[in-house]
């Protein structure tokens, strides 16, 4: 999204339409991933009333770690 295009109302509406079908579907929760830097994202999540959960860590496996692995 362009700067200029911030704050009129399209991430609400979006994390909206997706809080709608997921209790359509049964769903009790939304999850997603936030950079740990970008505040503004944290902030407008937050006044949504999401909170950061600490006990998970997204863990990545990539390159050559990733290759040896796959030869094991």
């Amino acid at each position: 999204m362009l700067p200029e295009e911030r704050g009129k109302g399209a991430g609400k509406a979006l994390m909206t339409a997706l809080a709608r079908a997921a209790v359509r579907k049964g769903c009790e929760q939304m999850e997603w991933i936030v950079l740990d830097w970008n505040a503004p994202a944290t902030k407008f999540y937050r006044g949504l009333g999401a909170h950061p959960d600490k006990t998970w860590v997204l863990t990545r496996l990539t390159g050559a770690n990733l290759r040896r692995l796959a030869r094991a």
